[in-house]
């Protein structure tokens, strides 16, 4: 699911900058990154050369178990996943948008990965599932997704006809279905023993 996520932004990402961004999001980029961070120090200290605000530094860390404080000598317990890494990348650039038109297309294509990552998920959990099982979970996915629209354009409602109501839209779009995506996998994560229907 993470590959097809990461090859849609490849996808994305064909001109020039786009080249060194795409190359810093392959997978094998991200895997031999992590590798070679072995302290909480070097892993700031890459975070913050390649563009990631220490807010989002410090979020990271927590995640990893550390804190920006922790010796230079101490290992790293836990490893940042290619999700969280293609994350930080998104909000980094987001953040450093030059203008509100470059922060809405940023934000909606963080949306539009969000939304095929949970779609990704989506359908391989559907092929678990079968019968009267499956008519319940298209019904509570159905209705799951009414709910994300009236979000969506409840977050934008006092915005209407601003050129921030589509970045705040697209905002709330990504916070919900990532949540969403989780959920799906964390489900198909439970039926791994279970044969495919």
């Amino acid at each position: 699911m993470l590959e097809k996520s990461v090859m849609f932004l490849l996808g994305v990402l064909t001109t020039g900058a786009g080249w060194l961004i795409a190359r810093m999001l392959r997978k094998e980029h991200v895997t031999e990154e992590l590798a070679r961070r072995k302290t909480a120090a070097d892993l700031i200290a890459h975070l913050r050369m390649i563009g990631v605000p220490m807010e989002q530094v410090d979020a990271l860390l927590a995640t990893l178990g550390r804190r920006r404080g922790d010796k230079v000598g101490e290992p790293i317990k836990k490893e940042l996943t290619v999700e969280q890494f293609i994350e930080a990348k998104e909000l980094a650039a987001i953040e450093a948008a030059q203008s509100q038109r470059e922060m809405n297309v940023l934000q909606a294509k963080r949306a539009s990965r969000l939304d095929q990552r949970m779609n990704d998920a989506l359908e391989e959990l559907r092929g678990y599932i079968g019968g009267d099982e499956l008519k319940k979970f298209d019904e509570a996915h159905s209705a799951w997704l009414a709910f994300r629209d009236k979000e969506c354009e409840f977050a934008g409602v006092t915005l209407e006809g601003g050129s921030l109501q589509p970045f705040v839209m697209s905002g709330v779009f990504s916070n919900v279905t990532k949540e969403r995506a989780e959920t799906l996998e964390n489900q198909l994560a439970m039926l791994e023993g279970r044969q495919p229907e």
